[in-house]
């Protein structure tokens, strides 16, 4: 049985994420995608430019072009794995080596062992490049989400 879900919500959180990006418009434009991807329920999303990365349940990415109002590219993570929910997903500001067009991709995992994934992201493909988890006295410590502060060059582990 195919199953739909209500996208208003997704719709809202991508105008409000993008309404900090236009200039002089006080417009919040709806992008329609659905939030289903392979069976998989959608999650975490990046806004870089004028490309939104949208993840779902597994490590699935694709990417919509803001512009054009289409998908552009689908394809697995290199953390996709059966846990990895990609709660939710933040650019940081150093570029990977090679990579000239968008900077270190850091994706929540959410559920035990909740990692951070640090990816070299490009529109075909993804690569995992680093993994972060959080110990204090030797001990793993849940974090649900890490999001990461461009401005102040940090990320920050949220529970």
């Amino acid at each position: 049985m195919d199953m739909k879900i209500n996208l208003y919500p997704f719709i809202i959180f991508l105008g409000i994420s993008l309404l900090g990006c236009t200039s002089n418009q006080n417009v919040i434009k709806s992008y329609p995608v659905e939030g289903t991807f392979r069976k998989e329920w959608a999650q975490g999303m990046a806004i870089f430019k004028d490309k939104a990365f949208l993840l779902n349940v597994t490590g699935l990415c694709r990417i919509y072009d803001l512009r054009k109002g289409e998908i552009i590219s689908d394809f697995k993570l290199g953390s996709y794995h059966a846990k990895n929910h990609a709660n939710s997903a933040s650019f940081g500001v150093e570029y990977p080596m090679g990579n000239l067009i968008f900077p270190a991709i850091y994706i929540s995992e959410c559920e035990k062992p909740c990692r951070c994934f640090v990816e070299n992201i490009s529109i075909k493909e993804s690569q995992l490049i680093q993994t972060i988890q959080y110990q204090v006295d030797g001990k793993f410590q849940i974090v649900h989400d890490w999001v990461v502060d461009r401005s102040n060059k940090k990320i920050y582990a949220v529970t």
